[in-house]
């Protein structure tokens, strides 16, 4: 009822100068008990002569980076070898979904020397395991010749356009694909778009998000996943999926009223995690963003007219981002370097825009590019051409001789016997695939949009030998279902608090006309039953970055759908710009927004309602000047200002209408804001009431 699996000897990956000599061992699987599935893992290790060793460590690893140490007891050098048995029961000692992140690998630490082995949980002298076993036994020897194939994936019925941007393969079963749906050009007419893989299908997965597109994801767990995109009014945003739901997360937009872009993100770990992009505010330049397991930040990169597309990372110090300098027509090549405290910049040849890059390991890094690919040797980056299939948008790998590339219609695949050849994908009109991940050389998948004729619409392909419900794909609505995947290890992950507020007055409901108001009172605090509630965030123009209290300022919403109108009372945002109303009293569909302080222009947008417990919606950057409420910043607002200029609150004469930073007092400031929105008029009301 049993099986052993040969492994190799172990190799010294790591060592410091000891009194200790030859250490070797070899390491091997043995499933036992199947029904109760427990695994066993048996280790021979050789001391040499003379050198007993005390307890030590063994750790064991998986693929998705989980890790359980177990104590060794004492070994002793003999003719033979010490043999040690883990006997591990999944559920209590090994969870049940690392037996799907394979392969494991055992390492064992004895004074600082370090020997390693890689296993595939191998148990093919079992004949017909029973199915509760299955995942102990070693995969089969493919049958058949991998190839690329078109899987099925759902399209947002509602709007014509569909477009996924980036892939991202956790497990076999666990797999997200992110991007957008669309009804005309620009954020302002885009939906962001997360779908899941299950294994068998994909799904739509509901996300908080309003308006906006998503350009990339990635992942430290099934538990542990993040996105991030950008919204109009030039405000970046970003999502984590903690296994459950997906979760909006407050990041700094710095560009304020002028450009904001994220393309792409990379996670080395719960609280390492970098974004990438371009911004301008006042001089345009690459823009990084850092997740340290509580907050964004920005980290300033190098002066250059530069915009990043892709990062990728080995460790907390060893992180690469790659894009273009967009001062060059075309863009030229530009790479930067994370030693730990700072971006530096580094030569490399130029390809055109780099699109994407992928770390290896310290000394094995790919880019690519408009016109080819690049490799990092751990000294220096070189050019490494390969058949032509047009711009490459996204790399991935799984080891120095298993590098995929991805093209519109195509894709590459590298190993250092053959180099680059090309791997044609499953034919799709008007292909255009954006990213590729990969989980093993035989399980790879790629994501992007084809044409339907009339409209983009959703494509993933896979790359392997197993039946991925391929086919044709599809441009019919796919109904959304709720994903809640396999449970993996805890990652911690606490966002910043999203505080929520019950407006002060009870809102006005129209229907038919702006007369004939009836009375109705919404729920403004989300229960246990999940009353349905919507999460604005604003930016207030000429105030302290958020957190802060000066962010702390007077709103009104107004939420309209056809002849239904709903007003909301005044309330406070948050430190970080956040308020809260709640809209369960709402039928499902397309409100148009408009949101109002007295001394800020009005901005307004859409947000679709449809039940979901949370709605975030970006309602972007509050311009200041409006000293009179009138939603436009004229010389009515400019004399206000003028007759209450250098003055502070108490003093004769000091009118708050005029402070717009807060302050209390009416300084340069204040008048500088006033200055720059001179002329500017607000969002108008959704109604003739304002």
């Amino acid at each position: 009822g049993s099986a052993v699996a040969a492994a190799p000897s172990g190799v010294l990956v790591t060592a410091t100068p000891t009194a200790f000599a030859d250490l070797t061992g070899s390491a091997s699987w043995i499933t036992t008990n199947c029904p109760t599935q427990t695994l066993q893992l048996r280790t021979h290790l050789d001391v040499a002569p003379g050198n007993g060793i005390g307890s030590t460590t063994m750790r064991l690893q998986n693929s998705a980076g989980n890790s359980l140490d177990f104590p060794v007891p004492s070994l002793n050098y003999h003719s033979g070898a010490d043999t040690y048995t883990l006997n591990c029961a999944v559920g209590p000692c090994l969870p049940q979904s690392w037996l799907a992140s394979l392969p494991f690998t055992l390492t064992v630490d004895i004074f600082n020397q370090i020997y390693e082995w890689n296993e595939t949980n191998n148990s093919s002298n079992q004949s017909s395991p029973p199915p509760d076993c299955a995942l102990l036994t070693a995969t089969p020897t493919p049958t058949c010749s991998p190839s690329w194939n078109v899987v099925p994936s759902p399209n947002n019925g509602a709007y014509p356009n569909t477009v996924l941007t980036s892939v991202k393969a956790i497990a076999a079963n666990d797999v997200w694909a992110v991007g957008y749906a669309s009804n005309g050009s620009g954020l302002t007419n885009s939906y962001p778009l997360t779908l899941h893989w299950d294994g068998a299908q994909w799904t739509t997965v509901p996300n908080p998000r309003g308006l906006g597109q998503l350009t990339g994801v990635t992942a430290v767990a099934s538990n542990d996943v993040w996105t991030v995109g950008n919204a109009p009014q030039n405000l970046l945003f970003t999502m984590h999926w903690d296994g459950t739901a997906w979760t909006d997360v407050p990041c700094p937009s710095p560009g304020f009223n002028y450009t904001n872009s994220l393309y792409g993100v990379y996670a080395i770990s719960s609280n390492d995690v970098w974004a990438v992009g371009f911004y301008r505010h006042f001089s345009p330049g690459a823009l990084s963003l850092h997740w340290d397991g509580t907050q964004w930040s920005q980290f300033d990169f190098p002066a250059g007219i530069n915009s990043l597309q892709a990062v990728s990372g080995v460790s907390s110090g060893d992180v690469w981002a790659v894009g273009g300098n967009i001062n060059a027509s075309p863009p030229t090549s530009v790479a930067y370097h994370w030693t730990g405290t700072a971006w530096a910049g580094v030569t490399v040849p130029n390809v055109g825009m780099l699109n994407g890059v992928v770390a290896i390991s310290t000394n094995d890094v790919w880019a690519v590019g408009a016109d080819s690919t690049l490799h990092y040797d751990g000294t220096s980056w070189f050019v490494v051409n390969g058949p032509f299939i047009g711009p490459l948008y996204g790399v991935s790998a799984t080891s120095s001789n298993d590098v995929w590339a991805v093209g519109a219609g195509s894709t590459l695949h590298y190993n250092t016997n053959t180099g680059w050849t090309e791997v044609p994908v499953s034919p799709a009109s008007g292909a255009a695939l954006r990213s590729i991940s990969s989980l093993t050389p035989g399980d790879v998948w790629a994501a992007g949009s084809f044409s339907n004729g009339t409209a983009s619409q959703a494509l993933t392909e896979h790359y392997g030998c197993r039946a991925q419900g391929g086919g044709t794909p599809t441009a019919s609505p796919t109904s959304t279902a709720t994903y809640t995947p396999t449970s993996g290890p805890t990652n911690t992950f606490t966002p910043t608090p999203i505080s929520t507020f019950t407006p002060t007055s009870t809102p006005t409901v129209s229907t038919g006309s702006a007369t004939a108001v009836a009375s109705q009172t919404p729920a403004s605090t989300p229960t246990a039953t999940f009353t349905p509630v919507l999460i604005g965030h604003v930016v207030w123009q000429g105030r302290a970055a958020q957190p802060s209290t000066s962010q702390i300022v007077p709103i009104t919403l107004t939420l309209k759908m056809g002849t239904t109108e709903v007003n909301y009372g005044s309330t406070n945002t948050d430190s970080n710009g956040n308020f809260t109303v709640g809209v369960s009293g709402l039928i499902s569909g397309i409100y148009t927004w408009r949101v109002k302080d007295p001394k800020y222009l009005a901005n307004s947008g859409t947000v679709i309602l449809n039940g979901s417990p949370q709605t975030v919606v970006e309602m972007g950057l509050m311009k200041a000047g409006d000293a009179n409420n009138d939603n436009r910043v004229t010389a009515t607002d400019f004399n206000i200002t003028k007759n209450t200029f250098g003055k502070s609150s108490g003093d004769p004469g000091y009118d708050d209408r005029a402070d717009f930073t807060g302050d209390n007092i009416v300084n340069a400031t204040d008048f500088n804001l006033l200055k720059l929105n001179f002329g500017l008029a607000g969002a108008q009301p959704t109604s003739p009431v304002r």
